[in-house]
């Protein structure tokens, strides 16, 4: 038994010490479109009961609840004719859609014409939510995905903290839906063909076990907000400025990401630590601490699609994400109705924080064992299988590097860096200086979409990943 812990300790001490370095500059101004998108389109998703508020019902169900209906089915026609060919004439289709309903509903007082044309709105929404979750899969970088995942978590609870005013004021309401819809529909309508060129069906990939650790990360804050749904002491507090306060341990994370490098490993943790903490301390009579430390709820959100995301732009095509969402969804649904039908009157804080702490254990258990690629710890051992000249001479020999048009220095470049040169290295042998050879790698990083020399290694060290593409 020791042998085993001791093994855990050195893993766990790997991953504490593991630092991932995810720069704003590596966001790319030609594919400024699919980084907003997948961002606008969950915020219009979560805010909808906002936007089109209505007294009307329709068979015995609410306006807001046949809207979502609209707008899960404008999602599933979508998810179920994409593909790699299709999926930019489906992306704006569904841009044309949500532009036709917003028009005529801009002009609208109110009444059951506006109540059609917020129908056609968010089937439209539905669509581009569908196809930007394509993208934001297989077509961003990670650092793309992070800072996408940081502005849809802090837009969605900004915009949800001032829920009264946008109810209270029509105008309002009316002018953010308006940018909202049409920023969407600008950046679903430039999609291009040839943006989801990188998605090509790749018979090496492969359901790594990352996976089932990104999953359970993902059901694990989905299970947090149900467990703050059916606590009625975790409501919204009406106060928009302390709601606004519930940002800041969200806020600090980032920081501490992007100022102290620390792996998003680090942010899975902070989430846990802060759900728990926000029960003890409500145990504690301290009901306003325990709702400030709730606000993990929006660490949860950031870090569950972007490490999603990311596992599965290294393992999955378009059909195993297809399936994963499919699982993903009923999963969510089986989740909410759980609750619903055993524990929705007798859900109390010592279960919540029992479930909570045995995810949190649960977590540390699986993460040495099922993060081989999932942060970045994983990364650095991947190429130590293969030795570095190897791997040069066989990215050479297929000639990997032409799906990522690069430039003949960037390609030597990056040959020489997986023959294990080091930059002062390369600049001596290619006769040209240090700035020179950084400005070269930060632009071979960016194509390729990394931020790191270890993912290059992780990109191409493995044998699979060096196979030509069929």
């Amino acid at each position: 038994m020791m042998p085993s812990l001791n093994k855990l300790a050195v893993f766990i001490v790997q991953l504490w010490n593991t630092q991932e370095t995810l720069r704003i500059q590596n966001i790319r101004s030609s594919h400024l479109h699919h980084f907003l998108a997948f961002p606008l389109a969950m915020l219009i998703a979560n805010i909808q009961d906002c936007l089109f508020a209505s007294d009307i019902i329709i068979y015995g169900l609410p306006a807001v609840t046949v809207t979502f209906m609209s707008f899960a089915a404008g999602a599933a026609v979508a998810f179920a004719f994409a593909s790699e060919k299709k999926l930019s004439v489906i992306s704006r289709i569904s841009a044309v859609i949500a532009a036709v309903g917003l028009i005529p509903w801009l002009f609208l007082p109110g009444g059951y014409p506006a109540f059609v044309c917020g129908l056609i709105i968010m089937a439209g929404i539905g669509g581009c939510l569908s196809s930007s979750g394509f993208s934001f899969v297989f077509v961003q970088n990670n650092t793309e995905r992070f800072f996408g995942s940081v502005l849809m978590s802090f837009a969605i609870s900004t915009v949800k903290y001032s829920k009264e005013f946008f109810l209270n004021n029509l105008l309002a309401g009316r002018i953010l839906a308006a940018v909202l819809i049409t920023g969407i529909a600008i950046c679903m309508y430039k999609s291009k063909y040839m943006d989801f060129a990188c998605a090509v069906k790749n018979k090496n990939r492969k359901l790594d076990p990352s996976i089932w650790l990104a999953l359970f990360i993902f059901f694990s804050y989905f299970i947090f907000r149900i467990i703050h749904f059916y606590i009625p002491e975790f409501a919204p507090s009406p106060d928009r400025l302390w709601g606004m306060l519930t940002l800041v341990p969200a806020l600090l994370c980032i920081l501490m990401q992007l100022f102290f490098k620390r792996s998003i490993w680090m942010m899975c943790n902070v989430f846990f630590i802060l759900v728990i903490i926000s029960y003890i301390l409500y145990f504690a009579d301290s009901a306003a601490a325990a709702y400030l430390f709730s606000s993990a709820k929006v660490i949860g959100l950031m870090i569950s699609f972007y490490i999603l995301g990311c596992v599965e732009n290294k393992f999955c095509d378009f059909l195993m994400h297809k399936l994963l969402f499919v699982i993903c969804m009923v999963s969510i649904g089986v989740i909410y109705l759980v609750p619903d039908f055993l524990i929705k009157t007798t859900l109390t804080y010592p279960i919540a924080l029992m479930v909570t702490s045995a995810l949190f254990t649960i977590f540390l258990l699986l993460s040495p064992m099922f993060s081989q690629y999932l942060f970045c710890a994983g990364w650095s051992g991947e190429f130590k299988k293969l030795h570095m000249t190897e791997i040069a001479s066989r990215v050479e020999e297929t000639d990997r590097l032409k799906d990522y048009h690069l430039t003949p220095r960037e390609k030597e470049i990056c040959v020489l860096l997986l023959s294990g040169y080091s930059r002062k290295q390369i600049g001596a042998k290619l006769k040209i200086s240090y700035p020179t050879v950084g400005f070269h790698c930060t632009s071979l990083y960016k194509k390729l979409g990394i931020n790191s020399l270890s993912e290059l290694f992780a990109m191409f060290g493995n044998k699979d990943n060096i196979a030509v593409r069929e």
